[in-house]
């Protein structure tokens, strides 16, 4: 039986050279710039925190013998009080005490800066590495209001050197807190914990950390006075400055 053509009638298209092949119609474009996506930084990648972080990574190398012979002086006094006593009767020690704790000093206030550990309102407000700047200011005024009370609360009746190893022993403990939620920070990142947890995690060890360090203060300046007079100054010269601070992270 013979096939209709129909079936095989195909609609031709006309090819025409490539330089006649817009002879006619108009191309419509945008005279508006499309816009470009743009990758927001990180809080590793501004200036005011890679640079804090890169100094402070300088440094530990530059001084990390002494950092080292510290570690058994500094872990020890979290464990005995007199390890403090120990370390603070040495020149040598406490001369590379004091050095690596302003390290660790810049260490804390950038994991306050991370971990939104001191966070108030108008500092939200700011961009991540002008929060720094505004975390470091506010924990220097912080240690200048301590100084401020130090002084005015000293008294001829209390050991002057147990007074002073006493009120050193902060320096103590900015290193041992580095040291510890760095540690916890690493831990954290190994097993893949959250943001929140490892905020989290990180308020919880400084709170211990802080808990044990008032714990070993008063038992140096009981040795300094009178077990109801260290708690009274322990009120004055710890309690209340941070207290202070705490209160300004809720309330501004």
């Amino acid at each position: 039986m013979p096939v209709s053509a129909e079936i095989f009638s195909v609609d031709t298209v006309r090819i025409e050279p490539v330089s006649q092949a817009f002879r006619t119609g108009q191309l419509n474009m945008s005279s508006v710039p499309l816009d470009v996506p743009v990758i927001a930084k990180g809080w590793a990648d501004l200036p005011v925190n890679w640079i804090t972080i890169a100094v402070c990574t300088i440094a530990v190398i530059i001084f990390l013998n002494s950092f080292i012979g510290l570690m058994p002086y500094i872990f020890g006094g979290f464990l005995r009080w007199k390890e403090i006593v120990h370390l603070e009767n040495s020149v040598g020690l406490t001369r590379d005490r004091n050095t690596i704790a302003i390290i660790a000093f810049l260490i804390i206030v950038l994991i306050a800066s991370r971990f939104e550990i001191y966070s108030p309102n108008y500092l939200l407000r700011l961009s991540p590495d002008l929060r720094t700047l505004g975390i470091l200011g506010i924990f220097v005024v912080f240690l200048l209001l301590r100084e401020c009370i130090i002084i005015l609360a000293s008294i001829s009746a209390i050991n002057p050197d147990q007074y002073r190893v006493a009120n050193r022993a902060i320096y103590n403990f900015m290193i041992f807190v580095a040291v510890l939620l760095l540690a916890v920070i690493v831990i954290a990142r190994v097993f893949g914990a959250s943001y929140v947890v490892a905020r989290i995690s990180v308020i919880v060890a400084l709170a211990l950390s802080y808990i044990v360090f008032l714990i070993r203060k008063t038992q140096i300046m009981s040795n300094a006075c009178s077990q109801v007079a260290a708690f009274l100054y322990l009120c004055s010269l710890e309690l209340l400055p941070a207290g202070l601070l705490i209160a300004s992270n809720f309330v501004f």
